[in-house]
C-alpha cells in the first residue's frame, strides 16, 4: 500500500512547539501541563514510529520481523496511550477547582493497560497484529478492541466535561469537543482510506490548541515584570504541601512606593517597578521570583540558612543605593519575612495569612530587616476556626446564654435598668469571650441569627419574670454593626417582642459609634421605625470620638453611656473631669439620660454622683450574672 505519510512530519512540527514552550518559557509545572507534556511527548512518539513503520512495512522482506514487531508495538503503545493522557487532563483541570473522585483517578487507565498487554503480548499472541508467511502486515481478532477503548475515553472526555461545566471555561469546552469530534472523524476516516496518516496530524493540532486552553503560559506571568505572578505562587506552595518538601519561603516587601503615582507619575512609577524586579532576579541567581501583589514578592529556596542569608544580604545591597529613574533618584526601604514549609504552616490559606500578618508586624523596623513568621498567628487561626465551628453548632442548636448587669438608678436608689449581655460556653474551650466571638460571626455571616436568638431569649425572660413589677423600666440589647445594616431589622425585633406580648418599652438597644459610622441610613431608617412603638436607643462608649456629638444631632438617642475607660481615670486627670461634667450638663439639657460604666469602687460612685449622672454600671454594685442569681440581686 503507497502510504500518505506527509502528515505526520506535520504532526511532528506541532509537537516539538509545544515541548518547546513548555520547557523554555515560563509555565508552571502542574499535573495538567506534565500530562499535556507526556501527551505531546507521547504523540511525538507516535508520528515518528509511524513514519519508520511506513519504511519497514514496505520493506518487510530485508528489515528483520523482530524490528518490525517491536516498531510497530511502539506506535500502537504510543497511538492508545493519547486518549487516556488526554481524558486525565480533564480531570486534573477539574480538580484543580473541585475534588474529583478517587476512584476514577485510580480506574482511569485500566482500560489502556487492557490495550497495552494486547499489545506487548502480540508477537506471541497475534491479537493485535501480525506478519503473515509471505511477510505480509495482518490485523489481528483484538485490532478493534482497541478503537472501541479510544471512543471509550473520548466519549468520557465528552461526559465529565459537560456534567463539570461550571469548572471549565467556554473555550475549554470548545476546544475538549473539538478534539473528541475529530478524533473520532479521523479513526473513521483512517479505516476507510487507511493510505492516508491523518490520525496523528488530526491530533496534534486539536492537542496543541487544548494544550494553550487549559494553561496558557501567561496566566502563570505577571506581564509587567516578566516574572512569576500569584497563581504560580499559589500552585508551587500547593505542590510543596502535596509533596511534602521542605523549603524556606522568603516574602519581602517593598517600601516607600505609596505617593509615587502622583509625584513621579505612572509611567515612572512602573519603570521603577520594573527595576526593582530585575535587581530582584540578578540577586536570586536562578531562584523563581514571584509577585504577590503590587510591592510585595517572594522566593522559593531549598531549606538552608545560609542560602537564605546570603539571598538577604545581596537584597540588602541592591537596596542599599537610591534607584534611578531618568533624572529622579528614589531611596526604597525592603523589610522580609521567612518561613519553613511545610513546618511552619498547614496549606497555601496559612502560608498567606502568615505572610500578610507577619510583614504589617514589622511596618516600625528599619530597611533590611528580616524577621521569622510568627507562629502564633497559626495558632490564633486554629483557635478561630475552633470557635467557628463552636459557634455554627451553638446557631444551630440555640445554645447561647444571657447573662445581665443591672443599672443603678441614683435618683430612684435602686436597680431601674438591665443590660443583657450574650455568653458562649463549650466544653472544650470553656469560656469563650464575646471579644473573640463576635467578630467572627460578623465575619462569617452568623450574627444575624444569633442576635435574634438573645433578643427571643431576652423576652423569654422578661415575660416569665414579669420584671416591670421588680421595678426594672427597661432591659438594653446591644445590636451589632451588622446587624444594624440590615434593611428589615426593625421588622425582626417587633416580630419577637410581640410573640411575647411585650410592651415596647421593655427593649432599649445599645448601638456603638461603629455601627453608625458603617450603616448611618439603615440604622436611621430601623431607628425611626421602632421609635414609633416607643422603643428607644442608648449610645456606647460616649466620649471615645469626636463623632459622638453628631451621632446624638442625627439620632434619636435616649441614653449615652459614658466610656468605661474616661470614668476609671477622670479624677485622675482635669482635663478629663471637665469635659465628662460638661458632657453630662449637655446631655440633660438635651433631655439625654447618662450612664456611667466601669464604676468598680465607692470614690468612683461618689465622683459619678457629684457630677450629677444619673445612672451607675459597674462591678461596684454588681458583675454580669445568671437570671436566678439577679432576681435575688433586684429583690
Amino acid at each position: 500500500m503507497q502510504y500518505i505519510y506527509q502528515y505526520d512530519f506535520i504532526a511532528i512540527l506541532v509537537s516539538l512547539s509545544v515541548l518547546l514552550n513548555f520547557f523554555y518559557k515560563k509555565t508552571v509545572s502542574t499535573r495538567v501541563t506534565r500530562n499535556f507534556a507526556l501527551c505531546i511527548i507521547t504523540l511525538l512518539v507516535c508520528s515518528i514510529t509511524d513514519l519508520i513503520s511506513v519504511y519497514t512495512l514496505a520493506h518487510a522482506d530485508t528489515i528483520p520481523v523482530a524490528v518490525n514487531y517491536i516498531i510497530n508495538q511502539i506506535f500502537f503503545l504510543s497511538l492508545y496511550c493519547i486518549p487516556p493522557l488526554y481524558f486525565s487532563c480533564i480531570i486534573f483541570g477539574i480538580e484543580e477547582k473541585a475534588p474529583v473522585s478517587v476512584i476514577i483517578k485510580r480506574t482511569m487507565f485500566f482500560p489502556y493497560l487492557f490495550c497495552m498487554l494486547a499489545i506487548l503480548s502480540t508477537p506471541f499472541t497475534k491479537c493485535i497484529f501480525y506478519f503473515d508467511e509471505a511477510l505480509q502486515y495482518k490485523h489481528g481478532p483484538l485490532f478493534i478492541v482497541l478503537h472501541i477503548i479510544s471512543f471509550i475515553y473520548l466519549i468520557l472526555c465528552l461526559i465529565f466535561t459537560f456534567i463539570k461545566n461550571k469548572l471549565l471555561s467556554k473555550n475549554q469546552i470548545s476546544t475538549i469537543s473539538l478534539y473528541v469530534f475529530f478524533s473520532i472523524l479521523s479513526v473513521i476516516f483512517q479505516l476507510i482510506l487507511p493510505q492516508y496518516l491523518v490520525t496523528n496530524f488530526i491530533a496534534s493540532i486539536t492537542i496543541f490548541i487544548t494544550y494553550f486552553s487549559f494553561e496558557n503560559p501567561s496566566v502563570y506571568k505577571d506581564t509587567e515584570m516578566g516574572i512569576y505572578n500569584i497563581s504560580a505562587f499559589y500552585i508551587a506552595i500547593k505542590a510543596i504541601f502535596k509533596k511534602k518538601k521542605k523549603v524556606r519561603l522568603l516574602a519581602l516587601q517593598i517600601i516607600g512606593t505609596k505617593y509615587l503615582d502622583e509625584t513621579i507619575g505612572l509611567e515612572n512609577t512602573s519603570l521603577l517597578m520594573k527595576t526593582i524586579s530585575r535587581y530582584l532576579q540578578l540577586s536570586a541567581i536562578r531562584l523563581p521570583l514571584y509577585r504577590l501583589s503590587r510591592t510585595r514578592f517572594a522566593f522559593v529556596l531549598p531549606d538552608d540558612a545560609n542560602k537564605l542569608s546570603q539571598l538577604v544580604d545581596r537584597i540588602n545591597i541592591a537596596f542599599a543605593e537610591p534607584f534611578r529613574i531618568g533624572d529622579i533618584k528614589l531611596s526604597i526601604s525592603v523589610r522580609f519575612v521567612t518561613l519553613k514549609l511545610p513546618g511552619d504552616a498547614r496549606n497555601l490559606e496559612d502560608t498567606i495569612d502568615l505572610i500578610e500578618k507577619s510583614l504589617k508586624t514589622i511596618t516600625n523596623k528599619p530597611s533590611g530587616t528580616l524577621i521569622k513568621a510568627d507562629k502564633n498567628i497559626i495558632k490564633e487561626k486554629i483557635r478561630n476556626e475552633k470557635i467557628l465551628a463552636i459557634l455554627q453548632t451553638a446557631v444551630k442548636e440555640q445554645d447561647f446564654s444571657v447573662v445581665y448587669q443591672p443599672v443603678y438608678s441614683i435618683e430612684k436608689g435602686k436597680f431601674t435598668i438591665l443590660e443583657a449581655l450574650v455568653r458562649l460556653n463549650n466544653n472544650e474551650m470553656g469560656y469563650i469571650s464575646p471579644k473573640e466571638f463576635i467578630p467572627l460571626a460578623e465575619q462569617n455571616g452568623l450574627i444575624n441569627q444569633i442576635g435574634l436568638i438573645v433578643i427571643r431569649k431576652v423576652c423569654q425572660f422578661i415575660s416569665i419574670n414579669k420584671i416591670w413589677e421588680r421595678g426594672i423600666d427597661y432591659v438594653q440589647i446591644n445590636l451589632s454593626v451588622i446587624q444594624c445594616m440590615q434593611n428589615k431589622l426593625y421588622k425582626d425585633m417587633l416580630k419577637t417582642i410581640e410573640e411575647f406580648d411585650l410592651d415596647y418599652r421593655l427593649i432599649n438597644f445599645e448601638i456603638t459609634e461603629t455601627a453608625i459610622l458603617a450603616s448611618s441610613q439603615a440604622l436611621l431608617n430601623n431607628m425611626k421605625q421602632l421609635q414609633q412603638k416607643q422603643i428607644f436607643f442608648s449610645l456606647d462608649d460616649f466620649g471615645t470620638t469626636f463623632n459622638n456629638i453628631k451621632s446624638l444631632i442625627d439620632y434619636p438617642f435616649k441614653t449615652i453611656k459614658l466610656d468605661k475607660d474616661m470614668v476609671r481615670v477622670f479624677m485622675k486627670d482635669d482635663k478629663i473631669t471637665k469635659i465628662l461634667t460638661n458632657i453630662v450638663k449637655m446631655a440633660k439639657s438635651l433631655e439625654i439620660e447618662v450612664i456611667a460604666e466601669g464604676v468598680e469602687t465607692v470614690e468612683q460612685f461618689e465622683n459619678i454622683e457629684k457630677m450629677g449622672c444619673s445612672f451607675v454600671q459597674g462591678f461596684y454594685y454588681s458583675k454580669p450574672v445568671k437570671e436566678q442569681d439577679l432576681l435575688e440581686i433586684i429583690r
